[in-house]
């Protein structure tokens, strides 16, 4: 969900910049904070973008997954969100807000998980072929999912051969055929 189809990075520039620290937009994946401040500094972070419904509820979704998803929905794709979230409530509620909730995600192609093994447990239990993630460590860790793909708007992320790379949503619709 983070990092996939909600665009955190504009959030964490101006989080780091209230702790001092000037982040720009390609250094904010979750996977790179540590490069750039303390664990504890980023550990604070993520805890008021995720856990603080001021703050949580505020980042725009990535450019274009609206309409991604909506084309995927009238062609009858099934996709799924499994998310690491540990505040289901404000995850939904974010997607409420950008109307996603519902009409897309629901509780019948939604699930939030505890751990990265959790991912995968969930996407062999709904048969899922084909993964999008925002982190290398969790596609490493999808083994029971054949096609891994890494979203990595910035394209900062190395170059592994157990997955391939998308920077935006228009790539994902081409990848999937959805145009």
């Amino acid at each position: 969900m983070d990092g996939v189809i909600i665009d955190f990075s504009q959030l964490r520039v101006d989080l780091a910049r209230s702790f001092g620290f000037a982040l720009k937009r390609e250094q904010t994946a979750s996977e790179l904070l540590t490069n750039f401040m303390p664990k504890e500094v980023v550990r604070e972070l993520q805890q008021l973008t995720y856990h603080d419904p001021k703050i949580a509820l505020t980042p725009p979704l990535m450019p274009g997954v609206a309409d991604v998803l909506s084309k995927m929905q009238g062609r009858g794709v099934k996709y799924f969100l499994i998310s690491r979230r540990k505040d289901p409530e404000i995850a939904a509620n974010l997607l409420k807000r950008h109307r996603l909730w519902p009409d897309f995600f629901n509780e019948n192609n939604a699930a939030f998980v505890d751990s990265i093994d959790g991912k995968n447990l969930k996407a062999k239990e709904f048969g899922i072929t084909h993964y999008l993630d925002d982190e290398v460590k969790v596609l490493e860790r999808l083994r029971d999912v054949q096609n891994r793909f890494l979203f990595d708007q910035f394209s900062v992320r190395p170059n592994f051969d157990f997955y391939t790379r998308l920077t935006s949503w228009d790539e994902v619709a081409e990848k999937f055929y959805v145009f």
